[in-house]
């Protein structure tokens, strides 16, 4: 609320007249009628003078508060919003600046402006003044500088397509690198820069590299999905995440055996003789596709390591080992499970 707001409310609650507080001030009556209809503004050395008079804190005659909470970052936000569906880009603009200042520790609500400002541009084809340029491109800096990594990074994505835009690759770069090497977001836009700078060897590269990394992140979720399912007791639902895993296997090329390897754990939790064996068959027989994918045109523009020549062997006998443990003592009453371990133990 503006200073003469406050100093007209707390004066009428106080019953005090305008002649009354200008004389209590030692001020002219015009000057307290200039305060409160706000084309003035009271000299700062009557500040508490006039919070002493009014009984409050010189904080509440300011209304000072040292900190917006989530309720007024979210009215300020859609008071934004509203303005742009009804008035002038430019005023709402010049609106937005004053929140701003005003309120220029509370990072949210300055990133909440500043996104609503630039998306609203772009959605209605607005050319910024140089003003607002710098305006806009100056509050996502400070915003670098947050301790809200939310923020922080979402400043730096703004400032990215800022740069990326302008095909300033360079800059871009910079921006960039306040991503954490973790978000696969990331490499999708290492990507664009590598394309802009006519690199496109690297960039499919790199998107190669994304790719190969989400599928792994899927396959690593859609396991855990399956393992707690099982911990429910819900083989239902483990089947079901045991099939979009093989299908998640088969559309990124990782070969025949992840793609089979998907269904053991289920077979094995419902110990189903039938359904082990065919498990354990088919990951045997298919040991040697498990590095198929590097030959997968998928990741052609990749380099990987060359696989050794007892790659295969290796595999099985990891999985005849695992086979032979305690987890599968249920399966060694059946005579096609013997006969299968011994087969494979023999090829070498």
């Amino acid at each position: 609320m503006p200073i003469g707001q406050i100093i007209r409310k707390r004066r009428k609650e106080l019953g005090m007249t305008q002649e009354e507080m200008a004389d209590f001030l030692g001020v002219s009556i015009p000057a307290v009628s200039k305060w409160e209809n706000g084309s003035a503004l009271p000299d700062i050395t009557l500040l508490s003078p006039i919070a002493r008079l009014l009984e409050i804190s010189l904080d509440r005659l300011l209304s000072f508060r040292p900190e917006l909470d989530s309720e007024q970052i979210i009215r300020i936000t859609v008071q934004t919003e509203e303005k742009l569906k009804t008035e002038k880009y430019d005023e709402v603009f010049s609106w937005a600046q004053r929140q701003v200042y005003t309120w220029p520790g509370c990072r949210q609500l300055v990133y909440n402006i500043c996104v609503m400002l630039e998306g609203w541009r772009m959605a209605k084809d607005i050319k910024l003044n140089d003003d607002q340029q710098a305006f806009i491109y100056k509050s996502y800096e400070k915003l670098l500088k947050n301790d809200d990594e939310a923020i922080r990074i979402g400043a730096a994505q703004q400032l990215y397509n800022f740069f990326i835009n302008k095909k300033d690759y360079e800059n871009a770069q910079k921006y960039l690198d306040y991503f954490s090497i973790e978000n696969p977001e990331r490499k999708r836009r290492q990507a664009r820069i590598y394309r802009g700078q006519g690199k496109s060897e690297m960039a499919m590269r790199t998107l190669e590299e994304l790719l190969l990394q989400m599928c792994m992140v899927c396959e690593n979720v859609f396991n855990d999905l399956n393992i707690i399912s099982l911990e429910q007791n819900d083989m239902e639902m483990a089947f079901y995440y045991s099939q979009k895993q093989s299908n998640l296997e088969k559309l990124f090329d990782r070969g025949d055996y992840c793609r089979r390897s998907a269904f053991l754990q289920v077979a094995t939790a419902a110990k189903d003789v039938s359904k082990t064996l065919d498990c354990a068959e088919k990951l045997l027989s298919s040991a040697g596709t498990l590095s198929d994918f590097t030959k997968s045109a998928l990741y052609r523009h990749m380099n990987f390591k060359p696989v050794p020549d007892n790659y295969e062997s290796m595999i099985r006998e990891t999985l005849l080992e695992c086979f032979n443990g305690e987890e599968y003592s249920y399966m060694l009453s059946d005579s096609r499970w013997t006969s299968l371990l011994e087969k494979y133990k023999r090829i070498k």
